[in-house]
């Protein structure tokens, strides 16, 4: 009989990934899911329907189950990190939590497992790092086996690797492309950031089942070869369409202004280098990423466009009047390039005689 593992979540890019590749290794899997989006469930994976935080429901479903490894990857908050213990540290050999490597302080150079991690100006890595405290703290007192993952941009079926997207729907940014918009970036220096795909990184992380190397470890998944500019991406992109790309670049402080409820997360962690140094991780696994960049959002397009088509998913227009509104300040602050301001005014033109910003 195969061993158990147990993922939550089993329907978003990381926990969708990994369910996969352990069905693909021979690990009977289970995923909890709400269930809201059958369509993306994973072939030969057993799904536990439930909320998170119904704890006697699933202790019910669970009763008298046992896993070679739990993988959290819905926790964001510490009181999340402690109902989720109190759910699976018992039952577990190795317990995975997926951090961030939002934690580290961004430093010139290459950032290792060992470096700081204090990033307190953002909520979404403050909560984390407290996360990654109390779980250390909680397996002192218990004895529990844990492991620290900390993705970097990772994406794959249902996650674009670009800072400015729609979380409601993906495809927004790709239907600016496909009608020839122009796309909204950040205006910071060509940058080297560490982006890797979801098949690469749950390979490496299923690896560390079972692996002593991984007891009480924290390791960060990345590949020195998977370093991209964000602009990489959205020509990846508009090559898999067959299309032209057009990008206008806006300085962040703009952003604080017209597009607020991702400001935190562009100054924060996405507007720096990001090098990770790979050294643990093939130390322990022998890791090496597989997946090119323009082989990776092909394959992400082609998804992406099925999910969007056949189960008539709807554009964020929310998300896109952001973005319009933010290239225009930008443009009309003068603060886009000459060049990118001839993009600006020709997309003016062909809005000119519509009702857009009414």
């Amino acid at each position: 009989m195969s061993e158990k593992v147990l993922v939550t979540g089993g329907t978003g890019t990381i926990s969708s990934g990994l369910v996969e590749e352990c069905v693909q290794c021979g690990y009977d899997t289970y995923a909890i899911t709400r269930g809201n989006m059958k369509y993306r469930e994973v072939d030969g994976v057993h799904y536990i329907y439930s909320d998170v935080n119904d704890t006697n429901k699933i202790l019910n479903q669970l009763k008298g189950m046992r896993f070679k490894a739990v993988f959290e990857c819905l926790a964001y908050t510490v009181p999340q990190l402690i109902n989720s213990l109190q759910l699976y540290a018992d039952k577990c050999e190795q317990y995975f939590f997926i951090s961030s490597t939002a934690v580290y302080n961004r430093k010139d150079g290459i950032i290792s497992e060992d470096d700081e991690k204090n990033l307190l100006s953002w909520s979404y890595s403050k909560d984390k790092i407290a996360c990654e405290e109390y779980l250390k703290f909680y397996s002192e007192k218990s004895g529990l086996n844990y492991t620290i993952i900390r993705p970097s941009v990772t994406y794959g079926n249902y996650r674009i690797p670009f800072p400015v997207t729609s979380r409601a729907n993906q495809w927004s940014l790709i239907q600016r492309i496909v009608d020839g918009d122009p796309v909204l970036s950040i205006k910071i220096p060509k940058l080297s950031y560490s982006i890797i795909h979801i098949s690469d990184f749950s390979r490496a992380v299923v690896k560390l089942i079972g692996n002593e190397k991984a007891i009480n470890q924290d390791f960060h998944i990345a590949d020195a070869k998977c370093e991209y500019d964000w602009d990489e991406v959205i020509y990846a992109i508009a090559k898999a369409l067959s299309k032209e790309a057009e990008i206008v670049h806006v300085p962040l402080p703009v952003f604080k202004t017209t597009f607020a409820r991702s400001y935190d997360e562009l100054r924060w962690n996405k507007s720096e280098d990001l090098r990770l140094d790979d050294t643990k991780l093939k130390s322990a696994t022998g890791f090496e990423a597989r997946m090119p960049l323009e082989e990776g959002i092909s394959l992400m397009v082609a998804n992406l466009r099925v999910e969007y088509e056949k189960y008539n998913t709807s554009l964020d227009m929310s998300w896109n009047r952001c973005c319009d509104h933010t290239i225009m300040a930008g443009y009309s602050l003068g603060m886009v390039d000459e060049s990118e301001a001839e993009i600006v005014q020709k997309y003016m033109s062909k809005l000119k005689n519509t009702t857009y910003f009414d």
